[in-house]
């Protein structure tokens, strides 16, 4: 489960028979103790909330409405007016800047849309105790979406309004993407070594999206370990900083196949203990090409290759009378050409399926025996801070 910051906004009522209105937003987190972020950093620091792009079935959550389950990324917001018993003035909850980025629902289940700009008349009626705010749509720039509340009143006939924002990022994790480097192991350093880099488990707070050390690797290490998963930032540091090649991703990936991507290597984790590691292939050559379940041996390279293209992203394909034959799932021809490799030695091994010319980090012949449609991705995250 990912967790989460909270924000909180105290609006002065001006109103001479009231000290202090005082408005609270926060967002509870069982997984968080005391969340609350101070006044001064609503706006210097905001909050951040994640792009909704995980799944629990087969529907990126985003797209999903109504009866949605198990959701997780929808956040609940907690609006509270001190004292309690306030009927005087309006106040009005915004979005001046970023709309787009969010939606607001009444309940975690997303049954039924709020629709900002939204105002209470204290006198009539009262503010509802919680809703429940989702991204929709990464941010472009750190900030760029912002919640306002405002409270009007009128004292002696004179109107009177004040005003508090909470400045929000919407994050787009960059999960379902290849990594790579040198091999530090059995052969060849320069066939280079790769795992799928597919999970997140930091809160929801600015330092904690930046750090390497809560992504996580999925890896066929070697004959000895098989399936593993590790910190990015101690997979990334097995190597020296030159021998780290990237992250790679195909630039046409949707959010869809992402969450995918995402959940095949979930798969293969939890089912772990029925993959092998297989040196001279990339996947088990009997492999029905039915689901990831069915595979029994892979490489590291098979799990990158056989985790996209599953869900029709493309990755290394070589080219035959002018055709490259990318989808590994799609025939025994296909499958065997993936699966031609050189053991130990390095002739011409660049026209093969390895780490290295998965990604396009070796050159070699490329172009004139195989394509690759990997190329870097940059950012552990969006928009990039």
């Amino acid at each position: 489960m990912r967790k989460r910051g909270d924000g909180k906004i105290q609006i002065p009522a001006g109103n001479d028979d009231l000290d202090m209105i005082q408005v609270n937003v926060f967002r509870p987190d069982n997984e968080i103790q005391d969340p609350v972020i101070g006044e001064d950093a609503e706006e210097e620091t905001g909050i951040y909330i994640p792009l909704n792009d995980d799944n629990d079935n087969d529907i990126c959550d985003m797209n999903e409405t109504g009866s949605v389950t198990n959701e997780n990324d929808v956040i609940p917001v907690t609006l509270s007016i001190i004292p309690s018993n306030t009927d005087q003035g309006s106040v009005k909850l915004s979005t001046p800047s970023g709309s787009s980025k969010i939606k607001l629902w009444e309940s975690a289940n997303k049954d039924t849309d709020v629709f900002l700009p939204k105002t209470w008349n204290l006198a009539t009626e009262g503010m509802p105790e919680k809703f429940y705010v989702e991204g929709i749509q990464k941010s472009g720039s750190e900030k760029d979406v912002t919640l306002r509340l405002k409270y009007t009143n009128t004292v002696n006939g004179t109107d009177k309004t004040t005003e508090d924002t909470v400045r929000v990022t919407v994050v787009r994790l960059n999960l379902g993407v290849g990594v790579y480097r040198i091999l530090s192991g059995l052969g060849p350093a320069n066939r280079g070594h790769t795992g799928l880099l597919y999970k997140y488990t930091g809160a929801r707070l600015r330092d904690d999206i930046r750090s390497e050390t809560n992504y996580w690797v999925l890896e066929m290490a070697n004959e000895f370990d098989d399936l593993q998963e590790r910190r990015f930032y101690a997979w990334r540091n097995t190597v020296p900083p030159g021998d780290f090649w990237g992250k790679y991703s195909n630039s046409s990936i949707t959010n869809t196949q992402r969450m995918e991507i995402q959940k095949n290597a979930q798969i293969l984790w939890n089912d772990r203990n029925n993959h092998d590691y297989i040196l001279t292939d990339v996947v088990d050559p009997n492999w029905d090409r039915s689901s990831i379940t069915t595979t029994e041996g892979l490489r590291c390279d098979g799990v990158v290759e056989a985790c996209y293209e599953l869900t029709g992203c493309e990755v290394w394909g070589k080219i035959v009378s002018g055709s490259t034959h990318y989808d590994i799932s799609y025939s025994d021809t296909y499958r065997d050409e993936h699966n031609e490799t050189h053991e130990f030695d390095i002739v011409e091994w660049e026209k093969n399926l390895y780490p290295a010319t998965q990604c396009g980090h070796e050159s070699g012949e490329k172009g004139t025996s195989w394509n690759t449609m990997f190329t870097s991705e940059p950012y552990l995250y969006e928009p990039n801070f």
